[in-house]
């Protein structure tokens, strides 16, 4: 037959003859007319009558390989030559069939397919694996198993059958298989190694199992034990990509790493580092303007060759933005040595639009240098940017409010100043320039004196007026960033989450009637100062539910740190016969930036393990309002009230956002639309640690957790009441109307622990359809044993 892998160069001619190419009596006819006339022209004892019919002739002596009985001639250097002849000749057909009726174009699509498929029938199984491979498939080798059975890249190849769901299914079969090869399991009774044998010189994977296992070992306990296996780790990877194995093996190798090392900290990688510089591989300058996971892409050498120049390109950007902030501030300590002069004096107005528009550039640069959580933190420059302020502070307040509105409208730092106050103007000027608490202070005591004064009372004053002046899209999130700063002016390094205390002993404890806090939304909250000497924050429920809202938060918030995840505790308790949550205030927290430029991969990471943790709770309620950034970098996500409230009625699709835009569905918008920062991605395997978590907690723990909330909640008129009605209807088989309490409290833990149970799956899908990310087909089998 024809052209195969064993036959690099053919020649073969086309002549109708008497004897025909393709037998009749081989091709199963119609009874219909047209479909035998069909039958004729391509066994050359009909006349072809249409364009359409004269390609169908072409097309059959193609597929067949030519007539060898006569002239004229025709070349094919190789298979893939063949082949291209054969999809030009059938796309020939398609395309004049469109020219003909319904009936006869079915019937000539129904031809080209039939003579399509015996073409790749007859080649051999090395010649579908490279033609597939050339033609976009990936992974060919793993679309079958059995090389004597008829091959499914026979559909996959036929240019006559469209692109439907049957040729994605044969792509997704492979992809699943490699996914479980690249994970550690085995395909056909072969493991990777087998599928895609390494060089000679690769190392045996036991060593780097044991590494691994040291890892995870020691991940526990942490300390230099932990940074020590994680050196190790680290070299052996390298190691293993040095040795040239193949490009199957040392994915797989970097699927388990990336695995294992979802989270790392500075000392963590310490030793690795030290490694690293000793060897000359790593330039010193990266730790001053690199984070933790960028440092540690660095190390290992298995991170593709695209992201690697990536980061390195933001090391030298980030290199720049320390040289320019630091002329920067060369030249501010000279504008600000004095307050410019007056707007009406000559040089005044460009004098001042030099110190704003410099103080601007470096507050900027200073703001994005702090969230690079490099290992040595970025000059903050306050000894340069304090005097700036002040200085413009002052003469703000000095010039005359026609000439400062004229100045700020002109000069394009505001639009609409000429009915605006003079506190407002000064706060717009604010806002311009950004600020830290100096200037706020110097414009608050500006302020204080205005007739229409704007600034907030002192339990919520800001640290900066980036929160003030924000338009949050949540009052609670944002306002509890300020109030937290407030109460709590000094912070420590690094803030951690409050640690959670016994639930009974909260509940005894008396916090007294406390203070009303202004911090928005609908549920009326207060701050007291506990037993334990910390501020708390108590929120009664909005519309009064007998408590079934403070037990579901409560419960969310435990379910979240059982999940791994950083969390403020809730607890769930009374003040006055009132039910309220109760929670720690979180100290040295601000609401997190809306730009996903501005994000890092330790972010973005975040969020996608945020993301997994509230689907799993069913909180779709994840705005920026709701995340906060600690001071050492750190994402906490609070106000979990909203949690279960969808149960039933939710789905986890991009489409989906019943409130105010979530954090991580905006990661996803940007991704999609490339606008996450350079070397930043959506990284599938992220949510492994979160899921492998979650679903590790027996069903019955996971039903304990959110017992009072469900049974509490199927009391009241709760939104999601109705659908865990209909549930427990059809599962005993009664009318909505005969469904008890139980029933639907029942239903709500039932429908929590399928959900459960599903994460793995239901993300899978998520990240390989919604964001055509084939890569998270490992989630399927990562780390499940």
């Amino acid at each position: 037959m024809g052209t195969n892998s064993k036959a690099s160069h053919a020649v073969y001619a086309i002549a109708p003859t008497a004897g025909g190419v393709v037998p009749a009596e081989a091709v199963d006819a119609p009874a219909e007319e047209y479909p035998q006339h069909l039958i004729g022209v391509i066994a050359h004892e009909e006349t072809a009558e249409t364009d359409a019919e004269e390609a169908l002739e072409k097309l059959a002596v193609l597929a067949a390989g030519g007539d060898p009985e006569g002239p004229p001639e025709f070349d094919f250097a190789s298979t893939a030559d063949h082949y291209d002849a054969v999809t030009a000749a059938a796309e020939d057909v398609i395309a004049a069939a469109g020219a003909l009726d319904p009936e006869q174009a079915n019937a000539l699509q129904q031809k080209t397919h039939e003579l399509c498929r015996q073409f790749l029938a007859g080649l051999e199984h090395e010649d579908l694996l490279d033609l597939a491979g050339k033609n976009g498939f990936q992974y060919p080798e793993l679309a079958s198993l059995d090389e004597t059975a008829p091959s499914p890249l026979t559909f996959w190849l036929d240019p006559a059958a469209a692109d439907d769901e049957q040729k994605k299914t044969i792509q997704a079969i492979a992809l699943n298989r490699h996914a479980l090869l690249i994970a550690g399991g085995s395909v056909g009774g072969k493991t990777v190694g087998e599928w895609y044998p390494a060089a000679p010189e690769t190392l045996a994977d036991n060593t780097f199992a044991a590494h691994l296992a040291e890892v995870a070992q020691h991940q526990q306990q942490g300390g230099a034990a932990l940074a020590s296996s994680i050196a190790a780790l680290i070299d052996e990877e390298n190691k293993f990509v040095a040795a040239h194995a193949s490009p199957e093996l040392i994915e797989a190798h970097r699927s388990q790493v990336d695995a294992a090392l979802t989270a790392v900290t500075w000392d963590q990688l310490a030793p690795a580092i030290a490694q690293a510089q000793a060897s000359g591989s790593l330039d010193d300058t990266a730790t001053q303007v690199l984070g933790p996971h960028q440092m540690l892409k660095l190390l290992r050498t298995s991170t593709p060759s695209a992201e690697h120049t990536d980061l390195i390109a933001i090391a030298t950007a980030r290199t720049d933005q320390l040289k320019s902030a630091s002329a920067l501030a060369e030249e501010l300590k000279g504008l600000a040595a004095g307050q410019p002069p007056a707007l009406g004096a000559s040089g005044g107005e460009q004098a001042a639009l030099e110190l704003l528009a410099k103080t601007r550039d470096l507050n900027q640069l200073v703001s994005e240098m702090g969230a690079w959580n490099s290992l040595a933190p970025a000059p903050d420059y306050q000894s340069t940017l304090k005097p700036c302020h002040a200085a413009l502070a002052g003469w703000l307040k000095e010039q005359k409010l026609t000439e400062l509105r004229e100045f700020l409208t002109h000069n394009g730092i505001l639009d609409n100043a000429a009915k605006m106050s003079r506190s407002k103007l000064l706060l717009a000027v604010q806002q311009h320039i950004g600020t830290d608490k100096t200037m706020a202070g110097a414009l608050a005591t500006t302020i204080k004196g205005q007739n229409k004064p704007t600034a907030p009372s002192p339990t919520a004053k800001p640290t900066s007026f980036v929160y003030m002046a924000a338009n949050p899209k949540s009052a609670f999130g944002h306002q509890h960033a300020q109030m937290v700063a407030a109460l709590r002016a000094a912070q420590s390094a690094q803030t951690a989450t409050p640690q959670p205390v016994d639930a009974a002993a909260v509940e005894n404890w008396d916090f007294g009637s406390g203070k009303p806090a202004a911090l928005g939304g609908t549920h009326p909250k207060t701050v007291h100062t506990g037993p334990d000497g910390r501020t708390w924050l108590a929120k009664r429920e909005g519309t009064p539910r007998d408590g079934a809202v403070t037990h579901a938060e409560a419960a969310a918030s435990r379910m979240l740190a059982r999940a791994g995840l950083p969390c403020v505790p809730v607890y769930a308790s009374k003040i006055d016969g009132i039910p309220v949550s109760l929670q720690p205030m979180l100290t040295g927290a601000k609401e997190m930036s809306t730009q996903p430029g501005s994000w890092t991969q330790a972010d973005v990471d975040s969020l996608v393990r945020l993301h997994v943790a509230n689907w799993a709770l069913g909180n779709h309620d994840g705005h920026s309002g709701n995340v906060l950034r600690t001071n050492d970098g750190g994402l906490v996500p609070i106000d979990l009230g909203q949690a279960f409230k969808n149960f039933g009625r939710d789905k986890l699709s991009l489409d989906y956002r019943p409130y105010t835009n979530p954090l991580h569905h905006m990661a996803y918008d940007a991704h999609l639309k490339g606008g996450l920062a350079k070397g930043v991605r959506v990284d599938p395997s992220a949510a492994h640690p979160v899921i492998r978590s979650i679903e590790s907690i027996p069903d019955v723990e996971w039903r304990a957790m959110m017992h009072e909330a469900a049974h509490r909640g199927a009391s009241q008129a709760m939104k999601w009441s109705q659908p865990m009605r209909a549930r427990a209807a059809k599962k005993h088989g009664v009318p909505e109307s005969a469904v008890t309490k139980d029933q639907i409290a029942e239903a709500l833990l039932d429908t929590a622990v399928e959900r459960k149970n599903n994460l793995r799956k239901d993300f899978v899908q998520f990240f390989t359809k919604e964001l055509q990310l084939s890569s998270a087909s490992a989630l399927q089998y990562l780390g499940k044993s």
